[in-house]
């Protein structure tokens, strides 16, 4: 490959990049990806707005299984019952 040919993949690479991350950064849904052993390996930056804005990277190398802040222990704790009124069927 030339010099020119490198430059031209570079910059294409350098697109594909910027188009990936703005498809992130508008999703409604979390994206992540994982390995093969199931460890994160990538989280978008706005990923802060749910995490107390924590930094993505501190997830990489850990499973969904691992307590990953005092946050997510919390929400795994027990959650009061909360019952709602029944609707009759004519609405």
């Amino acid at each position: 490959m030339s010099p020119t040919d490198i430059e031209q993949a570079l910059t294409a690479l350098d697109e594909l990049r910027s188009r990936y991350d703005d498809i992130v950064a508008s999703a409604a849904d979390w994206l992540w990806e994982m390995d093969e052993q199931l460890r994160f390996t990538y989280f978008p930056e706005n990923i802060r707005r749910f995490n107390g804005d924590q930094d993505p990277r501190s997830f990489y190398g850990k499973s969904r299984a691992d307590p990953v802040t005092r946050e997510r222990v919390s929400m795994n704790a027990p959650q009061p019952r909360i019952s709602l009124p029944k609707r009759a069927s004519d609405g």
